[in-house]
């Protein structure tokens, strides 16, 4: 029984060693980017407008992008997998998980209320 713990508690030791010495802590935003770095093809680059207009995503190769609401700009990055878009801007720790469709030059987003909101590519 001894040996059993002793083995236990140098297994946990160790653990915690292997996991404690990553001194390349990565931000949730570097991680983002990284993920979707190989994807081969992009739906999504490129400017999409809102389709009563005023609302700018600029949606970038390196995954990063831009929001622009007019007034002022929100950078972002973002990751694609499947049909769910995660955004991730600047100055949060929370990504903005939304279902998307991309029907001719129409980018279809749900809101928080399922809603479908339509953005025109230019």
């Amino acid at each position: 029984m001894k040996k059993c713990i002793k083995l236990l508690v140098v297994l946990f030791i160790g653990l915690l060693v292997v996991t404690g010495c990553d001194s390349t802590k990565k931000k949730p935003v570097d991680t983002i980017i990284e993920t979707n770095k190989k994807t081969s093809s992009n739906p999504l680059v490129g400017k999409w407008e809102y389709e009563n207009g005023g609302f700018i995503y600029t949606f970038n190769k390196n995954m990063t992008g831009v929001y622009d609401l007019g007034d002022s700009k929100k950078e972002f990055s973002y990751e694609i997998k499947d049909d769910i878009l995660s955004i991730l801007y600047e100055d949060t720790t929370a990504t903005f998980d939304t279902t998307f469709m991309i029907e001719g030059d129409t980018l279809i987003l749900k809101d928080s209320l399922d809603n479908d909101v339509k953005y025109i590519k230019k």
